[in-house]
């Protein structure tokens, strides 16, 4: 999912801010980043979206957008949290930020 969501943010490839250029990067194992292979400076695909700063994973929140864009009307956090089998707290944050961003809002 992490590699989906950087080819669609970076369709060129990754520029790296340290060689201020497009380079090769690796994805670094058990973190949600990618490493330059010329400097090794990390860049974090989930920075600026929705996705910045959670624990769940990415398969989650896509399946959560899936379930709020099919039925936008009738996908409460309940059903969400029946849906994602996550707990209240978790089900009410994911859709109010996915409502805000599909509302044309900044997250």
């Amino acid at each position: 999912m992490l590699k989906w969501l950087t080819d669609y943010l970076n369709p060129g490839g990754i520029h790296c801010r340290n060689c201020q250029r497009i380079t090769p990067h690796a994805r670094v194992a058990k973190r949600r980043s990618f490493s330059c292979a010329r400097c090794g400076h990390h860049v974090h695909p989930t920075v600026g979206t929705i996705y910045h700063w959670t624990k769940k994973p990415l398969r989650l929140w896509f399946e959560a957008i899936y379930w709020i864009t099919t039925d936008p009307g009738r996908t409460t956090a309940e059903l969400l949290r029946q849906k994602l089998r996550v707990n209240y707290k978790t089900a009410y944050r994911m859709s109010k930020k996915i409502k805000k961003v599909l509302s044309g809002k900044p997250a």
